[in-house]
């Protein structure tokens, strides 16, 4: 799904765990975007409504011409 909607050739995936939680964060070298100007969509809103299920966070950064990062953060452990 980056590929198709960046443009990017390549991706960088990381997965850490840090103080009791699990850290996802991938980037890509594609198109970027403008995201004050950005219609959201589905794909984005789904994204943050899923880490808001975990209890977590989710931080995306991206700039036309520069590519995106997007950088999931969420406890480990049983949720209640």
């Amino acid at each position: 799904n980056i590929a198709r909607t960046s443009g990017c050739k390549s991706v960088e995936a990381s997965l850490e765990i840090e103080r009791g939680s699990i850290i996802l964060k991938l980037s890509d070298e594609g198109h970027g975007f403008d995201e004050a100007s950005v219609d959201h969509g589905q794909g984005l809103d789904s994204m943050r409504r899923r880490a808001e299920k975990l209890s977590g966070q989710y931080e995306l950064s991206s700039r036309r011409g520069s590519g995106t990062t997007m950088i999931l953060t969420a406890p480990l452990g049983r949720r209640s």
